[in-house]
């Protein structure tokens, strides 16, 4: 499937300045972008410090299901059984810390920002779809539906954005709701934007376990 994938709070060290957030969603988009290409080009942990894990462990539980509802018959039969193997618990927050700063640091924002020069690029329908806020759930996805009451508010205070730079390779998703954090927001998911909606769901996921 795509790959799915806090703004790490400063326990214990005092009050912090919370920058707003723009409300022009265009503006956004580009203060997202940016911050994503600096920290990036800066190191792992200024990378890390973009994502609030907790949430990206409940976000992509609940998408694992979304594609397993509409995609499930596209799916081979081991990763289905992957999938359906998924009993709505979230993934722990340091699980989703280690793959997104491992495997998908260098797997996807590295490879996506290289040398800089990013951009937001027109976010396609099938991210729009995927990202909008969730309907309820078939009745066999009871366990999910207290995942997607909390998923479906982080959506409504933030966004998705597609971003491609002159100096990487390929276009990446990331969506972001806002947060109590000095910059205002963190991100919740990130993955390869592979493009076509009628395609089936990829099947290489490396973080399968």
């Amino acid at each position: 499937m795509r790959r799915l994938i806090a703004a790490l709070a400063c326990a214990g060290c005092g009050a912090h300045a919370v920058r707003e957030v723009p409300r022009d969603p265009a503006a956004m988009a580009a203060r997202v972008v940016a911050d994503f290409e600096r920290a990036t080009r800066t190191s792992r942990d200024a990378y890390l410090a973009l994502f609030d894990f907790d949430k990206v462990g409940v976000y992509e539980i609940l998408l694992r299901r979304l594609v397993l509802v509409r995609f499930g018959d596209n799916l081979d039969p081991d990763e289905r059984a992957r999938y359906q193997a998924d009993d709505g618990t979230p993934y722990p927050a340091a699980r989703e810390r280690k793959n997104v700063g491992t495997i998908f640091f260098d797997l996807l924002a590295r490879r996506t920002v290289g040398t800089g020069g990013c951009a937001v690029v027109p976010t396609s329908p099938w991210n729009q779809a995927l990202l909008a806020p969730v309907p309820p759930l078939p009745a066999d996805s009871a366990a999910w539906e207290p995942l997607r009451a909390q998923v479906n508010p982080w959506l409504a205070r933030g966004g998705v954005v597609d971003l491609r730079c002159a100096g990487g390779e390929g276009t990446l998703t990331l969506a972001w709701t806002t947060a109590d954090t000095p910059r205002g927001y963190a991100l919740i998911t990130m993955y390869d934007d592979v493009g076509d909606p009628a395609q089936a769901p990829a099947t290489d996921d490396p973080c399968a376990e």
